[in-house]
């Protein structure tokens, strides 16, 4: 049962550190933005591609999140199934 138990734990651990890097893209995201209105607040069209570009990068972030969660409950199975 402690296994079982370390494999959850693990499992979580793994959850955990993905959203981890998720918030510190968004964090990263947030700083571009600080930036590109510092250097380009008063051009809507340089403002426009560093928002464009901006958003590709989190929405990349994004979906590699998701690859990783929808992966989760497989891996999860997995690791217990290697316990018992």
């Amino acid at each position: 049962m402690t296994r079982i138990q370390l494999a959850w734990m693990e499992c979580l651990t793994d959850m955990m550190q993905q959203e981890a890097r998720f918030l510190a893209a968004l964090s990263t995201a947030g700083e571009q933005i600080g930036k590109c209105y510092e250097t380009h607040g008063t051009d809507p069209q340089k403002m426009q591609e560093c928002y464009e570009e901006i958003a590709r990068e989190v929405a990349d972030q994004h979906m590699q999140r998701l690859k990783q969660v929808s992966n989760l409950p497989h891996e999860f199975r997995r690791c217990i199934w290697e316990e018992l």
